[in-house]
């Protein structure tokens, strides 16, 4: 008896501690939240105080709304993942949620005047949905994983994507800013920055910080100025498939304990 109740508490405790380990430290959450206001978003909670069970599915404003007064659940402690399952053009936008953040296929969504904001605790996920702003557009998750699935479509002035393990950029994916940008994981040894097969991306500059950073077949980079590459955390890796091609006027690959580069990978720059 004695045995089985020291058990169970070992594996509460160690449940507990990966629960917590999931989230970013106050530091971290300090620096998330200066970088989203410096991005034109709010400050994202917590949400720490939420646990997590089925779908809310939102097909109008007025739906968005509704999740906001008590995220789909009126049980202070509980939530509902957010389907975002309609299109709109507006003002500055917030999308936010304590739980996971799914656009549903085909979805366009736009802002006029101002950033457009997707902040999640428990990850993101794309599907062909395109995303437009005349500012910053911004994908930031507390802990799991940030998912632009084949087709997603982003333009803006600035890109900034943030989230704890993954963030991975499938297949026919589409990113041009006029501006920057930034991508980073924050798991010092599962994190991962993964480019699918015919990414198109373009921008001024493009910072990634990863543990793991993996460009697929025919990635394309279009940087006019900087592009820079770091690897932190332990046994960081960087891999370029064949038949990635790179333009920057400098780029730099910096931290890395193990890099491999493909045949037939192009990389174009002044300095390198």
């Amino acid at each position: 008896m004695w045995i089985n109740k020291t058990f169970s508490l070992l594996l509460s405790s160690l449940l507990l501690l990966t629960l917590v380990s999931c989230q970013p430290s106050p530091e971290e959450q300090a620096e998330i939240n200066t970088k989203l206001v410096d991005y034109g978003c709010e400050e994202v909670q917590d949400f720490t105080e939420y646990n997590c069970n089925k779908t809310f599915v939102a097909k109008s404003l007025a739906d968005l709304q509704n999740y906001y007064v008590d995220y789909g659940n009126s049980n202070s402690n509980k939530a509902k993942n957010l389907k975002i399952d309609f299109s709109f053009t507006g003002d500055s936008t917030t999308i936010k949620s304590p739980c996971h953040i799914y656009f549903d296929k085909n979805v366009q969504i736009e802002t006029t005047n101002g950033s457009l904001c997707v902040l999640s605790r428990k990850g993101i996920e794309t599907k062909t949905t395109s995303f437009k702003s005349s500012s910053n557009v911004v994908f930031a998750s507390l802990s799991k994983n940030i998912v632009l699935r084949k087709g997603t479509s982003i333009e803006g002035t600035n890109f900034y994507s943030e989230t704890e393990k993954k963030l991975l950029v499938n297949l026919d994916t589409s990113i041009q800013v006029s501006g920057d940008i930034e991508l980073s994981t924050r798991d010092l040894e599962k994190g991962r920055v993964k480019f699918g097969r015919n990414v198109d991306i373009s921008a001024s500059n493009l910072t990634i910080t990863s543990n793991d950073v993996w460009a697929r077949k025919n990635t394309n980079l279009t940087i006019a100025n900087d592009l820079n590459i770091t690897g932190v955390g332990i046994d960081p890796v960087l891999k370029l498939s064949k038949n990635v091609n790179i333009i920057a006027d400098n780029f730099n690959s910096e931290n890395f304990s193990d890099t491999t580069i493909k045949n037939n990978t192009s990389i174009t720059a002044t300095t390198v």
